[in-house]
């Protein structure tokens, strides 16, 4: 895939046109840019040997009959090759701020689309993905992107300048051009024989060694007490050290290449410009017809150099760049062909039944099935209880009745017309779950309870808060509910973290309740206490649980589907 393909597919349509727009005006930039070089040599015929201004065909004294220049001719034509030198640059400033300012804009979007969709794919896609490798693409990937966008305009400027300055340097003196030519293309085929490969190679170890960095980094916060209880904080350090080491060297190498780009460049100048004057002692030009010339083809020498310098620090930023916006197109197209697979009913509503019909589900096809031809039906108000050993596909079963799997064989239906998957992205919205791990935000109780709905209820949220008792179990925090729990729920126990999950389904009064082990982290009292919160639910709500505590839910079970016999009973 080519660079101007990879930023067409991650483009919208109004960024396109907006783009091609700004590419436009590259044309005009550049060749305003040219022309200003072409004034050089009238302005030197006139200011310094006072002679009337010609370039080529143009003859600049005609000027002379507008009013304004007629009086100071000379000092009037000075101002104007001055001010046009300043105007120049400022456009040049300012259509560089205006492209800089369109690709941040980009850049936010792309990484919010990027979320997006990482938020909406596949659950089985999740399963597979690693978080450390989403942050890497959500933000370091966007971001090299953007400077392969920004690389790759820059790259466009120059060349595109330096074919107008190549049709003025003909125009000019054509050996001139074919001295300069033929200059800098040899060395720079050397210089990019030498260096193109090698790019490639640091560019894919520093992409490589960052992502592992970012992951011991991840990790190893998150296994702080495991890596200080099975001292493996020094094997994790050298590690993260190693990953380290190879991150910067590569990124040092590419800092430097960029940077000695512009002494070679000045070596090659020299050069080009001592063959020049030989060219011009030997051929017997006067000074008067020297001057002007070498004025010209200098000036034109030392934009070259910051030009073609730019042109190859651009280059090798665009060869840098390139896996990132590679990975960053192969990410969206997952996304899109998964996209694609989405439909679902628009008539979808539970009414009546959920119908699980001989599902069989594995994670890997090459691998044998969790579980095989489960079959069950569960009317609407139905306490639902799933048994079964450690493994046998408790969580997995609740998985595919959540929608966030689909079953490898078989079908769950709602209401007898319904495909379940088919339909999950609505079906969400009638499910709550409370889960074994349950996630916590760094704020307060009250908001990890309620999200951030829109329709902040305080008059269900008291009523949730009273049910549970929420005041008695949190009396320990001065704050009560209000108390800032820290990240993942750091300052709270396992069972405060369990009567939050059990707080959060409820306040959403979903139609469909999922209990994975509700009852697992809390003791006697607080057992007692959602048992009597699930049973005053029963037949108002759709209620499934995995529970180890039978005896507390097991009579008031409507269904019991137990899968250590593999079927429904």
């Amino acid at each position: 895939m080519n660079f101007f393909t990879q930023i067409n597919f991650l483009l919208k349509k109004k960024e396109k046109i907006y783009f091609l727009f700004l590419i436009s005006g590259l044309f005009l930039i550049v060749l305003i840019d040219v022309f200003s070089f072409s004034l050089i040599i009238p302005a030197f015929d006139l200011i310094i040997l006072d002679k009337s201004p010609k370039f080529l065909s143009i003859d600049f004294s005609i000027l002379e009959r507008f009013s304004y220049f007629q009086e100071n001719f000379k000092k009037k034509f000075i101002v104007m090759f001055i001010s046009f030198f300043i105007i120049k640059n400022f456009l040049i400033i300012y259509f560089e701020l205006v492209f800089l300012n369109f690709f941040k804009k980009i850049n936010i979007r792309i990484s919010v689309d990027l979320f997006k969709n990482y938020l909406n794919q596949d659950y089985i896609l999740f399963l597979k993905t690693s978080s450390e490798n989403i942050l890497q693409k959500v933000t370091q990937d966007v971001e090299k992107f953007t400077l392969f966008c920004v690389s790759l305009i820059h790259l466009l400027i120059d060349f595109l300048f330096l074919v107008g300055i190549s049709i003025l340097l003909i125009n000019v003196n054509v050996y001139f051009f074919l001295i300069c030519l033929i200059t800098f293309a040899f060395f720079i085929l050397i210089y990019s024989s030498f260096f193109n490969k090698r790019i490639k190679v640091w560019s894919t170890t520093y992409r490589n060694a960052f992502g592992k960095s970012q992951n011991f980094v991840i990790e190893g916060l998150k296994a702080f007490k495991d890596l200080i209880i099975y001292n493996q904080k020094e094997i994790y350090i050298n590690n993260f050290k190693k990953n380290r080491f190879l991150e910067s060297h590569s990124s040092m190498r590419i800092t430097f290449l960029s940077h000695i780009q512009k002494y070679w460049l000045e070596i090659v100048g020299i050069f080009v410009l001592l063959i020049i004057l030989f060219y011009l002692i030997n051929v017997n030009y006067s000074l008067l017809e020297v001057v002007p010339i070498l004025t010209l083809f200098t000036a034109i020498l030392f934009r070259l150099l910051t030009s073609l310098s730019r042109l190859l620090a651009n280059f090798g930023l665009i060869k840098f760049h390139f896996a990132s916006a590679d990975s960053l197109v192969q990410e969206f197209k997952k996304y899109n062909n998964y996209k694609n697979e989405l439909t679902f009913d628009k008539d979808f509503i539970f009414n009546s039944k959920i119908e699980a019909k001989n599902i069989n589900f594995s994670y890997n096809v090459e691998i044998h099935s969790i579980f095989k031809n489960i079959s069950f039906k569960v009317n609407k108000g139905d306490f639902v209880g799933i048994l079964g050993p450690n493994g046998s596909g408790k969580t997995t079963l609740i998985n595919l009745i959540s929608g966030f799997l689909k079953p490898t064989e078989g079908n769950i239906v709602i209401d007898d017309k319904y495909e379940l998957f088919k339909n999950r992205n609505i079906w969400f919205d009638q499910i709550a779950c409370v889960q074994q791990n349950i996630f916590l935000w760094d704020t307060s109780i009250k908001n990890n309870i309620i999200l951030s709905q829109i329709s902040d209820d305080l008059v269900k949220f008291n009523y949730i808060k009273n049910l549970l008792n929420l005041d008695y179990y949190f009396s320990n925090f001065p704050e009560k509910l209000d108390t800032i729990i820290g990240a993942d729920g750091i300052k709270i126990s396992g069972g405060q973290k369990q009567i939050i999950s059990i707080a959060r389904a409820l306040y959403k009064e979903a139609q469909v309740l999922i209990f994975d082990e509700p009852t697992a982290s809390l003791d006697q009292d607080k057992i007692e206490l959602i048992k009597n919160v699930v049973i005053n639910l029963k037949g108002k709500k759709t209620i499934f649980m995995i529970t180890h505590h039978k005896d507390y839910f097991y009579k008031y079970f409507d269904l019991v589907i137990d899968l250590n016999k593999q079927k429904s009973k």
